[in-house]
């Protein structure tokens, strides 16, 4: 997936996944998409329609700060989540935003495990 940028309207523009083996992408559905919740569900979406791919099997994020307690791979836990949520001062133009990814899958696909 290559990196985005927010468009005036709030979604994502810029990403693109060329993950099928029959050539089709995500990129269309991707670029409809407003806001990290809808941009992940057309992601899930995609995913499904292409089972070629393999089933997905966990989420792995890069949060920006992991404080002094989270210094390597992490499973994601309602804990660990909190712990993360309270160091969003640290870095509050990116913390809050790579959690929100994380609350997105937790609430698209529950039992999916993420790091």
């Amino acid at each position: 997936m290559g990196a985005g940028r927010r468009s005036h309207a709030g979604g994502i523009e810029g990403h693109v996944v060329r993950a099928a083996r029959d050539g089709d992408e995500l990129d269309a559905a991707f670029h409809q998409a407003a806001g990290q919740q809808a941009a992940l569900a057309a992601l899930l979406s995609w995913l499904k329609a292409h089972p070629t791919q393999g089933p997905l099997l966990a989420a792995a994020h890069r949060v920006v700060h992991g404080g002094e307690s989270f210094t390597q791979p992490t499973w994601v836990t309602p804990n660990v989540l909190q712990q993360l949520n309270a160091l969003v001062p640290l870095a509050p133009l990116h913390e809050a935003h790579n959690l929100t990814a994380i609350r997105a899958l937790v609430h698209l696909q529950p039992g999916l495990p993420q790091v």
